[in-house]
């Protein structure tokens, strides 16, 4: 139920709507030129430092992935330690949750505390995963995981497409003018996929259950999780298939994430579609990610998640050289089924094999995860980083879009290396 419940912010902060607005917000704050191939870019002011409006959204990216790769290693060692994952998870969400309400001030005279605002949304999104995901051995189980990571992706997608339709709804019923006129209704939007998110993510808080320890080394402390944390990453280094397999995590979570992240802002500005057109597509490739996760769990069960994965990243290869190229509508039409039927079933198969590769270590489940969920932070940083440095560098999004195949190609190569899929065992 917390994929119901979180995944809203996921698509209405991230993919679609504050996207939208933020970029409303720069062409009314900034200095925009119209660039050869249609492409618009803006300059914006961020507490005196100029910069591409893509390019600062980027950063905001990586500032916040930033700051949960650096405190995620010492908290997953300490929920191990002292069953504290679930209280974790809880505080990270409602840091999430009041971060949406905050965005209701997201304004021309508040801009740049709407970009902190933002950020501090994205650290409690972020970490509150972490800790949800570290559940999922214990619930699932090895028979069960790929078709209950599946399953919580589809729900994710079903929730958060469900207040999409009824935010859209909402705003066009009441707003007869230009669909970013109604800037008060958009704020207003915020506020609700806050509250959705808190109130849902009770259904999960009260039925969820965690193993407690009883070891009487069990320690609420920074050293005990790090020490675990050290164990955990031993013997990581000690497993090939498991290094080369979060390896290749990391490089295609430096392509898939940033790709993610910055499909709205892309299209925006190349394209530069009517916000509504933008809105109405990230929630149909929504609608696709529950058919795409299905449809990868059903594949991987036949040819194997490694296999599966391979394809997966074959159909981002092309679908980032295809934004480099992009001119038309229909070409974006055609982009985001693409993207839509890929990117749920990718990152569910990601979980999933993962789930299964760490196994036999039912008793490190947090510390195991975070380097994992660590690896995908630190990935993300390293992405967008770069997206917006070259955004910014060649006042060309188009090749921060190509940059992003070379990530998926170098996935590829790790992939390609693993010859098998297998259980780590203690």
């Amino acid at each position: 139920m917390y994929d119901w419940a979180n995944s809203v912010f996921s698509l209405v902060i991230t993919s679609a709507i504050f996207p939208v607005y933020y970029e409303h917000l720069s062409q009314k704050t900034g200095l925009c030129n119209n660039l050869p191939g249609g492409q618009l870019q803006c300059v914006v002011d961020f507490w005196g430092i100029k910069m591409a409006s893509s390019a600062l959204y980027s950063y905001s990216l990586s500032a916040a992935f930033l700051i949960v790769a650096l405190i995620i290693p010492f908290l997953s060692g300490i929920a191990d330690a002292g069953n504290l994952r679930k209280k974790f998870m809880k505080f990270f969400c409602y840091v999430g949750c009041m971060s949406c309400g905050l965005l209701y001030f997201f304004t021309e005279e508040f801009f740049e505390w709407g970009v902190l605002f933002f950020i501090l949304g994205m650290v409690g999104f972020t970490a509150s995963i972490v800790f949800y995901n570290a559940f999922l051995p214990e619930i699932a189980g090895t028979d069960n995981v790929d078709k209950i990571s599946a399953r919580g992706f589809s729900l994710g997608y079903l929730g958060s497409s469900v207040l999409l339709v009824l935010i859209l709804v909402f705003i066009k019923w009441n707003e007869t003018a230009q669909f970013m006129e109604g800037t008060i209704l958009i704020r207003y939007s915020f506020v609700v996929t806050g509250l959705w998110w808190f109130g849902f993510a009770q259904f999960t808080f009260l039925n969820l259950n965690e193993k407690h320890c009883l070891n009487t080394d069990c320690q609420q402390s920074a050293l005990s999780g790090l020490k675990k944390l050290s164990l955990a990453w031993k013997y990581t280094s000690a497993h090939p298939l498991l290094k080369k397999y979060l390896l290749g995590y990391f490089f295609a979570s430096m392509g898939l994430q940033t790709a993610l992240y910055m499909a709205t802002i892309y299209g925006s500005q190349i394209l530069q579609l009517s916000s509504f057109k933008l809105i109405l597509t990230i929630l149909l490739t929504q609608l696709l990610g529950i058919f795409g996760a299905h449809v990868m769990a059903f594949l991987s069960g036949k040819i194997g998640n490694i296999s599966g994965l391979r394809f997966c990243v074959l159909v981002w290869i092309g679908i980032s050289v295809w934004a480099y190229f992009l001119k038309t509508e229909t070409g974006f039409y055609i982009m985001a089924f693409m993207a839509g039927m890929m990117m749920g079933g990718m990152q569910s198969l990601f979980r999933s094999t993962y789930a299964t590769l760490i196994a036999g270590r039912p008793t490190e489940y947090a510390s195991f995860y975070s380097f994992y969920d660590v690896s995908e932070k630190v990935a993300i940083v390293f992405g967008t980083f770069a997206f917006g440095f070259v955004s910014d560098l060649t006042g060309n999004i188009r090749y921060s879009a190509l940059m992003l195949s070379a990530f998926f190609l170098m996935c590829m190569l790790v992939l390609l290396r693993i010859k098998k899929n297998g259980v780590v065992t203690g």
